[in-house]
């Protein structure tokens, strides 16, 4: 067994590995980022929406005394 080569390998592996972990959490942050502003568009856009299904609601009001 060569120590140098084994020793080579491990710390090649831990490298490798701690790059992965480093893209892995670029990826999480950039899906919550996104994820956030969907979050956002959807809750300004529901009410158009809401009024461009049903533009009969909401515009007149009926008081009766």
């Amino acid at each position: 067994m060569d120590i140098a080569a084994l020793s080579s390998n491990m710390a090649m592996q831990q490298l490798g590995l701690k790059v992965s972990v480093a893209v892995m959490n670029l990826a999480k942050d950039q899906i919550t980022a996104q994820s956030q502003q969907m979050v956002q568009m959807l809750q300004t856009s529901a009410p158009v929406m809401e009024q461009s299904v049903n533009p009969h609601i909401g515009g007149n009001i009926d008081i009766k005394l």
